[in-house]
């Protein structure tokens, strides 16, 4: 399996290929890691789950991992834990800790946030709560049968990120 170590205000490990740096030049750093040059300045890693953004200058200014439990098979790692194999709570505590404040319960409620300390962000896609409420409407509308398979993916996914990104120092700070 691929695995992506991610490291904040730094950037990311490609496993057996080489580490993206944030505020390097975005060309230098793909063809240092066997990629093709490009001049979009957003670049999509597939092999990799990555989402790599450059500013004006052709410098990295931002990696995001897609880590949708279900979706993928690329193994990211942030802090020594595995993304699409630890739950919200479990990371965010992590997280908050090294950011050096957050409320990990409050961040579990939300679709995404920011660790602005450590330049991190995160999105989901379907909170626990949003699923518990659908299933409960589906069953009593006589209707949870034909969603169920869309239902039980919910379930697997809700307690897990889609994506999470790092930036440089600055990246998040005119965000929410």
């Amino acid at each position: 399996m691929t695995k992506v170590i991610l490291k904040p205000l730094y950037g990311a490990e490609l496993k057996g290929r080489g580490e993206l740096r944030l505020g390097e030049d975005k060309n230098s750093a793909l063809r240092r890691l066997g990629f093709s040059e490009t001049y979009d300045k957003e670049i999509w890693l597939l092999n990799f789950s990555l989402h790599v953004i450059a500013d004006a200058e052709d410098k990295i200014e931002f990696i995001e991992c897609v880590c949708n439990p279900v979706a993928t098979q690329v193994d990211t790692y942030i802090y020594g834990l595995p993304v699409r194999r630890t739950k919200v709570r479990d990371l965010f505590a992590v997280l908050a800790t090294e950011n050096g404040s957050g409320d990990p319960e409050a961040l579990a409620k939300e679709y995404d946030g920011i660790f602005n300390e450590i330049s991190v962000g995160f999105y989901r896609e379907i909170l626990p709560e949003n699923v518990e409420s659908e299933i409960a409407e589906a069953k009593a509308a006589g209707n949870y049968e034909e969603m169920r398979e869309t239902y039980d993916e919910d379930m697997r996914r809700m307690d897990y990120l889609e994506a999470i990104g790092i930036g440089g120092k600055e990246y998040y700070q005119n965000c929410k």
